[in-house]
Order: structure tokens, then C-alpha cells, then sequence
């Protein structure tokens, strides 16, 4: 059964939205057009829509049924005239197998009762162990943490919450053969538990290796010159002038003039010569220059940056500056050698000496290692500090578990017991869950062999003939298996010719009849709750009390337990059918499966208000008929009156009969013409003042009246809500 529904954040229901609960079997919401009763219902049929993400349907012990709700969405989705999905009942069943499946169903209730029970129970033992847990949580913090705070708190950091330091004192194992001492732990705490010395970083000496290398090149101290067997190639070593002429071959453009005197003196053979003593050894040995001017450069950015990411480390001053003076002097060598370096790469036939950077930087490898040396022994302090510490830290959290052991234990032990009976609850609940599943597909197999879609055709054209339906009837589908559709007497299909109220009264008849079974041979006997989103727009009187009637019949079935109906929530804006459907013969009593709301509409936003068993609809024509039950304390006028009042609100203005429809009604001569008097009676007494001779005859005529006045309710077959009204119970009579 559905325990609370909360609505919000849709429709006409804002972010606060309403919520319903103490949901009972029957209940009956109030609501005038427009303040949210569809929204409820379209929840009910759809609550996995999007739309509805912040409203949610609470299910008494979270065990969710099937939904059947009846509105105008079912009405547009169920009804073609056409073509209507087939509804499987147990109509052709024989008695024996209804009691078979009913017993399988008694069955299945029994194991889902067992299902729920050893679900509470595993609820219930799940909140022993968290109030368990709490309690113990509550005792460690205030009489172990709180007595400890001042002279063990930094022994606790990472544990300074409820959570976790219970669960930190749980976890110890006492496992030792001696007690510790706490006189001599406090002693050790005052020692260890102040400010640590904090561990230092040290540096990695500057590696040279790669520099060095650069520098001791041999390209350096080679003479890079050109082919020696061409015949220009002795001119040149003559005249050392081969970087010059290198230079120069830049210039060589097409044609035979020369770059320099502008003579046409050039021709391929002097070219081709230049070529050949520039040749690819020459080129190798240029390009070997500038490779390594890269690398040279690239060393140098790695030592200089390190110099300078050392330059705020804590070092003496005296070291600060010797470092400093250092950087500065490898600075100035490293711009030398690049100049030298440029020199050779622009004359490759010069000879360069490159100055080394080893000396300096074995200076300042010193100095690293000298501080790398304190740094060590700094580090190798703080290390021991901090094994001190963790040893007393964990003699602390032994001292606090031995102190504690036997609260620890009573704690470990009740959790173990409630633990190992969830266990076995869990247990028996998925024994019976298997159980649940083969009961369930032994019940659908039964229904799928025993049952049919023709009893529910039989039923709603009953209940169509019955009540004055006889233009059209509902029969099995010439064209689809399993499917209605609505023909002529003469066998024609309707082909949307139905009024609106026949059709609103054909598919609540229709709903009737799939809440008693279903769309799926194997879901018949399914439990369930309906949803009845006012059945009665476009009916006229009459049709509203036959659905009035025939839901009623419903609801006793659901109070009574007769059904697989569960649960029955009714949302209505007709005041008259409200109090109708209501109505349960007993004078009203309240009753404790019964309970009440009336939505209303504020400024848009729609609220509700719980009236529980108490039935908040009281008309003015419920008044009327109190005061005609009351007739003895009333006057004759007043009856009159009151008849009066009740005929044309009853039978005039809902019921659209006129005074001559109402006496034909009675079957002969003898008793029309005392209706007729009755109604004149009424309309003479209710309109004028009585005289004597009207007086002497009150008591007689009233008496007499008062039968008449019941009867057109008998012949105009509405004899159940005059019985409703003056509160007869037709059981008892």
C-alpha cells in the first residue's frame, strides 16, 4: 500500500508541495476544478517521469504494488471505439481452480508477510547496531577522549572525531603479554608530543661530466680547412685565406662575375674547384661546431639555473656568498667560451682554446656536500624523533585499549550478536524471496490457462442493459486477438458516434473490469490499488449514481478484503458524488480504513488539509434532509418546505425532471393522483400561509405525504440514496 505521497515542484504544487499521509485503504480528496487533483493522479500512473523527480510515492514496508488509475489520460489512452485491449478475468475458471489459485495466492501472502517480517526484523536489528554503535561512540568520547585531550591530544590527530576515534580504539588489539605503564607514558608524551623539528632537503652535486666532454673537443684545436689535392687549394693554405673564401662562396651567384672585383672572371671550372675543396669533411667538421655550441649552451642553462635555485637556501651567510662570487666567476667563463666558441664557428680554420668550468664548479660542489653532510644529520635527528614518537603514539592507543578492554568487549560482542541474527534473517528472507518468485510464476502460469477476455464482456454489456443502454454493446474484435470494440445492435461499429457521456460510462466500465483482472492473462490475480480521478464529468444524474453504486460496491469489497484490491484513493469535484461514494450505510460512523482531504487552490499554489476520519463534505442538501429526519421537532411548514427543496434540487435542477415526468412515474391512476396532491400539497404549503382548516389536518397529511415523498424515490429507482440521505441502513431494515 502507498504510506505517503509528496508532491512538489510541478503544476500547480510549489517548491514547499504538499504532502499525503496516513493513507489509509479508502480515501477520499476533495477538490474543486484546477487545484491539482490530475497532477496526483498522473503522478500515481507515472511517478517515473521526469517531471515528477522531486516528488516521490512512499510504500508501507517499501514493497511497491501496481497502480490502476482512472482519468481522463486513461480514458484517451484505453478508449477506441475500434479497437480496445481485451480485459482477462477468472470468469471461466472452474471453482476448483480459483481455489487452487487462491490457495497459491494465500500462499504467496504468507511468504510476502514472512519477506516483511524478516525485513523488520533486519531493520530492526540494523538500528540496534547504529544505536549500538552511538552509544558507544557517546561513552569512549566523553569519558576516554575528552579524560585523555590534555595530555595525549597529539597523539589523537587524525582521530578527533566521534567516528573515527571509536573506531581507532576498536581496532586495537590487545595482544601483549605485559601491561604498559601510563605514569611512564605520560612521562614520554611530555618529551615527544611537542613541535617536531621538520626534515630538510638536500641537493644533488652538479654533475660536469657532459660539459667536459664539450670541452675537451679536439674540434677546437683543429685547423677545419678544405681539400688539399685541388689545384686553387695550394693558393689558399698559402695564403691562410680559406675562411675568408668560404665567406666569400655566399656570393657566388650565376654567370662568370666575380663578388669581389666584379670581373667576369668565373667560370664552372673555378666553381667546380670550390666546390671540391669545400667538400663534405668540411662541412661535417662546420656543423660539428655548431652542434656542440648547442650543447655547450643547454649545460650551461642546467648549472646556472640550478646556482639560482639554491641562492634562497638556507645557507650561511658566508656560504651565500661564496656561492654568489662562484656564480658570477663560471658566468664570465661560460660568456669567454662562447665567444671563443663563435669565433671558430665564423673562421673554421682558426684554432680556439676552450677554458674549463671544472675547477669552479668542484668549488661549489664543496660546498654542496658540506651542507649535504648537516643536512644528514639534521634529518637523521628527526628521523629518530619521529620512531620515538610512533612508538609512544602506539603505546598511548594500547594504554587507552587496556584501560577500556572489558567496555570494548561488551560493545564487540552485543554487535556480533545483532550482526549474526541479520545474517539469518537475511537468509530466511531470500529463502522465502525464491519461494516468492516460483509461487508468482506457478499463479501466472495458472492464470494464463484459465482465463478469459469474454466474461468481461459479458459484464459491461450487463451493466449497459441494465441501465438503459441499448444502442450499442461492447464485443470481441473481428479484426485482433484479445480485443473489444463497440457495435450498433445491427453489428456496425460505433465509428465515433458515442456521446461524451456514454463514453466517459463505457470506459469506467471498461476500468471496472481491468481492475478486476488485467490486460495479461498471467497478471489476473495481481494485487493492486486504484486511482478513480472523477469518473462522473459528463454523466447525467442517473448515470452518476450507477457509477456511484457500482464503485461503492468496489470499495466494500476492498473494506472487507474480498479482493486483490488494496488500496482505493477517489480525487472528485461533485459535492453529490462525493457524498454518495462516501455514504457507507451506517449512518455515517466514521470508520478507521476511511480517511479525507480537501485540496485547495491559494494564489496558484495548491495546499491540502487532512480531516482523517472525519467526512468534511456537508451540503445544504445534506442539511434538508436532517431537518426531514427531524420532522417531529419541526413545523409543517417546514417539512413542506423542505420537501419542496429537495424535489427540485434532487429531481428538477440535478435530475432535470418536471412534475408530470415524476407522477408518471408511479405505476397506476390511484397512485399518481396522490403524488399529484403530494406535490401540490408541497408547493400549496410551501408558498402560503396555512389556514385553521389546513391545521386540523397536519397530523394525518404529513404522515401520509411522508410515504408518498419516499416513494418517488422507489419508482424513480433512487431509492438508495433516499436511503443514504435519511441514514437507513437496507441490511437492518
Amino acid at each position: 500500500m502507498i504510506k505517503e505521497i509528496v508532491i512538489k515542484n510541478v503544476a500547480t504544487y510549489d517548491d514547499k508541495g504538499v504532502t499525503i499521509d496516513n493513507i489509509e485503504k479508502i480515501n477520499y480528496i476533495y477538490g474543486a476544478n484546477g487545484c491539482g487533483k490530475t497532477t496526483i493522479s498522473n503522478l500515481l500512473g507515472n511517478f517515473e517521469l521526469e517531471k515528477y523527480s522531486d516528488c516521490q510515492v512512499k510504500w508501507a514496508n517499501n514493497v511497491a504494488e501496481r497502480v490502476f488509475v482512472y482519468n481522463k489520460t486513461f480514458r484517451e489512452k484505453n478508449f477506441k471505439e475500434s479497437d480496445i485491449a481485451g480485459i482477462f478475468t477468472l470468469g471461466q475458471a472452474t471453482t476448483e481452480e480459483i481455489q487452487e489459485i487462491n490457495k497459491k495466492k494465500a500462499d504467496l501472502e504468507d511468504l510476502k508477510r514472512n519477506i516483511i517480517a524478516n525485513k523488520n526484523t533486519i531493520e530492526s536489528l540494523n538500528s540496534k547496531i547504529q544505536k549500538e554503535e552511538a552509544d558507544f561512540k557517546e561513552i569512549i568520547w566523553k569519558d576516554v577522549y575528552k579524560a585523555n585531550e590534555d595530555k595525549f591530544k597529539a597523539a589523537f590527530v587524525g582521530f578527533m572525531k566521534k567516528d573515527t576515534f571509536a573506531s581507532k580504539v576498536k581496532g586495537i588489539e590487545l595482544s601483549r603479554n605485559e601491561n604498559v605503564d601510563r605514569d611512564e607514558i605520560e612521562k614520554r608524551a611530555i618529551k615527544l608530543l611537542g613541535d617536531p623539528p621538520e626534515k630538510k632537503d638536500g641537493f644533488n652535486k652538479l654533475a660536469i661530466a657532459s660539459i667536459k666532454q664539450i670541452e675537451n673537443l679536439s674540434i677546437w684545436d683543429k685547423c677545419i680547412v678544405g681539400k688539399r689535392d685541388i689545384p686553387i687549394a695550394d693558393l689558399i693554405i698559402k695564403l691562410g685565406n680559406s675562411d675568408w673564401v668560404n665567406q666569400g662562396r655566399k656570393f657566388l651567384y650565376s654567370g662568370s662575375q666575380c663578388p669581389f672585383c666584379q670581373k667576369n672572371t668565373i667560370d664552372d671550372a673555378f666553381k667546380k674547384q670550390l666546390e671540391d675543396f669545400f667538400d663534405e669533411e668540411f662541412e661535417r667538421d662546420v656543423e660539428l661546431l655548431k652542434t656542440s655550441k648547442s650543447q655547450y649552451l643547454c649545460q650551461k642553462e642546467v648549472i646556472i639555473s640550478f646556482l639560482e635555485s639554491i641562492e634562497n637556501y638556507d645557507f650561511e651567510d658566508d656560504e651565500k656568498l661564496k656561492i654568489q662570487q662562484l656564480k658570477e666567476k663560471l658566468v664570465n667563463c661560460f660568456r669567454n667560451n662562447e665567444l671563443q666558441i663563435d669565433e671558430k664557428i665564423n673562421e673554421p680554420g682558426k684554432k680556439i682554446k676552450i677554458t674549463s668550468v671544472e675547477d669552479i664548479v668542484d668549488e661549489i660542489n664543496k660546498i654542496i656536500e658540506i651542507k649535504n653532510i648537516e643536512v644528514k644529520k639534521h634529518n637523521n635527528l628527526v628521523d629518530n624523533y619521529q620512531e620515538e614518537k610512533k612508538k609512544l603514539i602506539c603505546d598511548i592507543w594500547y594504554l587507552i585499549a587496556q584501560e577500556n578492554s572489558e567496555l570494548i568487549s561488551q560493545h564487540k560482542n552485543k554487535v556480533a550478536g545483532f550482526t549474526k541474527g541479520i545474517q539469518a534473517a537475511s537468509n530466511k528472507k531470500i529463502q522465502y524471496e525464491n519461494q516468492k518468485s516460483t509461487i508468482e510464476l506457478e499463479i501466472r502460469q495458472k492464470n494464463k490457462s484459465v482465463t478469459s477476455i469474454q466474461p468481461a464482456v459479458d459484464e459491461i454489456n450487463r451493466i449497459l442493459v441494465s441501465y438503459g443502454f441499448n444502442n450499442f454493446s461492447i464485443a470481441p474484435s473481428t479484426e485482433k486477438n484479445n480485443h473489444y470494440q463497440i457495435r450498433r445492435p445491427d453489428g456496425t461499429l460505433v465509428e465515433s458516434t458515442l456521446s461524451e457521456g456514454e463514453v466517459t460510462f463505457i470506459t469506467f466500465l471498461y476500468f471496472l473490469q481491468w481492475i478486476k483482472g488485467s490486460q495479461n492473462e498471467e497478471e489476473v490475480t495481481q494485487d493492486r490499488i486504484i486511482v478513480i480521478d472523477d469518473p462522473i464529468s459528463s454523466l447525467d444524474s442517473n448515470v452518476l449514481f450507477v457509477v456511484s453504486s457500482l464503485l461503492k460496491d468496489v470499495i466494500n469489497k476492498v473494506l472487507d478484503g474480498n479482493v486483490n484490491i488494496k488500496q482505493v484513493i477517489v480525487l472528485t469535484h461533485n459535492v453529490y458524488f462525493h457524498k454518495e461514494l462516501s455514504f457507507m450505510g451506517n449512518g455515517n460512523n466514521p470508520n478507521k480504513n476511511i480517511h479525507y482531504w480537501i485540496l485547495r487552490k491559494k494564489d496558484g499554489v495548491t495546499n491540502i488539509q487532512y480531516y482523517g476520519t472525519e467526512n468534511p463534505i456537508s451540503s445544504s442538501y445534506e442539511l434538508l434532509w436532517k431537518e426531514l429526519k427531524e420532522q417531529n421537532a419541526n413545523s409543517v411548514i417546514t417539512i413542506q418546505n423542505v420537501m419542496r427543496r429537495i424535489i427540485e434540487n434532487y429531481f428538477k435542477i440535478l435530475g432535470k425532471y418536471k412534475d408530470d415526468e415524476l407522477i408518471n412515474k408511479f405505476p397506476d391512476y390511484e397512485s399518481q393522483e396522490i403524488c399529484r396532491s403530494l406535490l401540490s400539497w408541497i408547493n400549496d404549503g410551501s408558498h402560503c400561509m396555512p389556514d385553521d382548516l389546513y391545521v386540523e389536518a397536519l397530523d394525518d397529511s404529513s404522515e401520509r405525504y411522508q410515504e408518498v415523498f419516499k416513494k418517488i424515490f422507489e419508482y424513480t429507482n433512487h431509492i438508495e440514496h433516499y436511503n443514504m440521505m435519511m441514514g437507513i441502513n437496507e441490511n437492518t431494515e
